[in-house]
């Protein structure tokens, strides 16, 4: 519903509403807007960059007009607003070069609102639902997700999770979980280690190859193995493959290597 005069529709905060603004409630729903807001514009930048060499995205700056534009759409108690892929694909699409393209999308907005809104009325619901879905569903590409596929099964996985849980619940639930698989994988991958020993028995020799990132969480596995290798051994470490080890780590390696030495071993 569009009102006769746009002027109606501009709602001031009182000073009866400040107090308001205190509430826990509203400070997680302001908080949640914030960081949909943010995701989204962010991975919209992303993808414009991607689909267009002409321009690249300066993020600090986009965040930072995206502030100060929720904050006057606050005062005037309007909707937050955020960059949108399909607008920002739809505007490269169609020939845009410049910033200039978003800043008239406003204006045509704007246009219609304030000069044609029984026109903007006139256009029904489930048609612009169309135009979104076909818009939206041009951009999945399935050559992106096969190259993604390329960096193992479990991105393949967060970005299936993430469309899913999008479609099905919300956006704002969806985002979470694809970014809560992200720190678990990141977990995962900062606190994996792989550990492969082998023993040549002629010549009394051990190789140990690490790989991954020894934490102080991998110790009762590294000291096993250490504690696993023959007295008197020659042992050998291959660490090339090793991202990162800890004090902790090196702690153990340091006291075995002592007794192992005093051993026999070397």
């Amino acid at each position: 519903n569009v009102p006769a005069n746009l002027l109606d529709a501009i709602s001031l905060p009182s000073v009866a509403n400040l107090p308001g603004l205190l509430q826990p409630v509203l400070l997680l729903e302001a908080l949640a807007l914030a960081f949909i807001a943010s995701a989204e514009t962010l991975l919209a930048a992303g993808a414009v960059d991607r689909m267009q060499k002409f321009w690249r995205t300066d993020y600090d700056r986009e965040l930072s007009a995206q502030g100060v534009g929720n904050m006057l759409c606050g005062f005037v108690g309007a909707l937050p607003m955020t960059g949108v892929i399909v607008r920002s694909s739809t505007n490269v699409l169609a020939g845009a070069r410049t910033r200039l393209s978003a800043i008239l999308h406003g204006v045509w907005l704007l246009g219609f609102v304030a000069l044609l809104p029984f026109g903007l009325q006139m256009i029904p619901t489930a048609c612009l639902g169309a135009i979104l879905l076909f818009t939206g569903y041009k951009l999945v590409d399935d050559k992106n997700i096969r190259h993604l596929a390329t960096y193992g099964r479990f991105p393949v996985l967060i970005y299936a999770v993430t469309v899913i849980t999008i479609v099905s619940v919300d956006l704002l639930t969806g985002v979470l979980a694809g970014i809560g698989l992200s720190i678990a994988k990141l977990v995962y991958k900062v606190t994996h280690l792989e550990i492969q020993t082998t023993f040549d028995r002629a010549r009394k020799r051990a190789d140990v190859k690490l790989m991954g990132t020894a934490t102080f969480i991998k110790i009762p596995k590294l000291a096993t193995t250490l504690e696993s290798l023959p007295p008197g051994s020659e042992v050998h470490f291959h660490i090339e493959q090793l991202a990162y080890i800890d004090h902790a780590c090196l702690d153990v390696v340091s006291n075995w290597r002592h007794e192992h030495e005093k051993n026999g071993g070397s």
